[in-house]
């Protein structure tokens, strides 16, 4: 009979085995090399267009690629993070040094950036503004592709005006032309912005942590090494890694007091998507807290002087700001989910007549409020960032996209909390389910399911290890 300690010990005496393995450089690359060198293959075998011949939205869950794809996916980033979760977890044994964490990722980031992107479409989007703006010199805020007819029409499955910030638009312009040549060497052209974003970011965080009292290459390993990291920002080139640069310049130039800069570079990281202003609302609340009244006034001329330009270069009216917030985003958040369920059934104009949308707006402002009167210093300020992201994506924005929580992972590199680190590093692996089950099997039980194992999973584990500190890695 197995008793419960006989299936501890051999688990140990498996576990122990395995780091001896991943505790060898050869081994380690090898095992990863591997499960990227399958996602290359994998890939390929995405059915990128819909039975009208156009591009579909969705690459790998679209109603042509065969279900077996996203099957063979999901093993493969399970196999992935099974190597990374292993590798956190014996860390004392492994032990990676600071240039072969530089090295082995930059390798791994290059493996990275030859697979084609398969779990989204947005990248070809991009290449339609920048198009739009580019080729046809039309305002991208204002004009969408379904006015323009061409070769790339098939491929430009966004139709709207740009939801992204104007500090984006020139490399996406510079796509647009090289999409005259060929459509993957602008395919390529973006990957390759978004591998060179993500090697400064490695960089910023080996900056950012070195005068932090915390383990630097374990927090540079925890980010760099992330399958889910490598898939969102490099493999689908989401301009997240934009957001991500910018957001960790502001974080750099906070921690070494530069803090009309630090304002600059959150307010630019909101000028690639809305989001960023979490940031930029601590480190302004922040500031408040620190009585720096001078940098507050510089910082806040400098950046009406730049919205000021904005507005009247490419954001003239109402409906080009309003596109920055993308007004018809698909409702498929938890309250988005939620919201949808009320139309459905006929309640949404009787909640909407009784204010509740208001009520949620005010709620939401509330936890806002609590949370940024918790920010003290910069630990705080990086946990209460980290806090304010999870409940705008979670609780109030009608949108939820996996790659969001790339936005969490560079944080949880540079948080004290340990906790915080496991929720965000699980939750970067939970996420996934969104992407195992192909849109024609959807419902909104199984909608339900996936929602349950994303955000469920990792509650249910960071309560567990509240009360089993013994399982903290470092």
């Amino acid at each position: 009979m197995i008793t419960s300690n006989h299936l501890t010990s051999r688990l140990q005496l498996l576990n122990a085995k395995i780091a001896v393995n991943l505790s060898k450089r050869c081994n380690f690359l090898l095992l990863n090399i591997l499960g990227y060198v399958a996602l290359f293959f994998i890939h390929q075998q995405v059915n990128w267009f819909s039975s009208t011949g156009n591009l579909s939205s969705e690459l790998l869950l679209n109603r042509e690629t065969n279900l077996w794809v996203p099957i063979l996916e999901i093993l493969t980033l399970i196999y992935l993070f099974s190597l990374y979760f292993l590798s956190l977890i014996n860390w004392q044994r492994l032990n990676f040094k600071i240039g072969e964490i530089f090295r082995l990722g930059f390798l791994l980031a290059l493996i990275a950036w030859c697979i084609l992107p398969a779990n989204s479409s947005d990248v070809f989007a991009y290449v339609g503004f920048g198009r739009i703006a580019g080729i046809y010199h039309l305002n991208p805020y204002i004009h969408g592709y379904s006015e323009i007819s061409d070769f790339y029409s098939r491929y430009a499955w966004f139709k709207q005006s740009m939801p992204y910030g104007a500090i984006v638009l020139p490399i996406f312009i510079l796509a647009g032309f090289l999409s005259q040549l060929n459509v993957f060497v602008s395919l390529y052209f973006l990957k390759l912005v978004s591998l060179v974003a993500y090697g400064c970011i490695v960089w910023l965080l080996y900056s950012i942590l070195k005068p932090l009292n915390l383990n630097t290459s374990y927090s540079l390993f925890l980010f760099a090494f992330n399958p889910f990291i490598l898939l969102e920002l490099i493999i689908n080139a989401h301009n997240d890694s934009l957001l991500i640069l910018f957001s960790l310049l502001a974080i750099f130039a906070l921690q070494r007091q530069w803090y009309t800069v630090a304002v600059g570079m959150a307010l630019l990281s909101t000028l690639v998507k809305i989001p960023g202003a979490v940031l930029l609302i601590a480190i302004l609340a922040y500031l408040i807290q620190q009585r720096q009244w001078k940098a507050l006034i510089y910082s806040l001329i400098s950046s009406l002087i730049l919205l000021g330009v904005l507005k009247i270069t490419l954001l003239p009216n109402i409906e080009a700001i309003s596109s920055l917030v993308n007004p018809n985003s698909e409702e498929n958040s938890i309250f988005g989910v939620l919201l949808r369920q009320t139309k459905k059934f006929g309640l949404y104009a009787e909640l909407k007549n009784n204010g509740f949308l208001r009520i949620h707006s005010i709620l939401f402002g509330i936890f806002c409020l609590w949370r940024l009167r918790m920010i003290r210093d910069f630990h705080s300020l990086v946990k209460e960032t980290i806090y304010l992201t999870l409940g705008l994506v979670t609780l109030y924005s009608v949108q939820f996209r996996p790659w969001y929580i790339t936005w969490l992972v560079p944080y949880a590199a540079i948080a004290k909390s340990e906790q915080l680190r496991q929720i965000i590093v699980l939750f970067s692996f939970t996420v996934l389910t969104f992407y195992a089950v192909p849109n024609r099997y959807l419902s909104f039980e199984v909608n339900a399911i996936q929602y349950i194992l994303a955000y469920g999973v990792p509650l249910v584990v960071s309560g567990w290890i509240a009360t089993h500190p013994r399982v903290n890695t470092v």
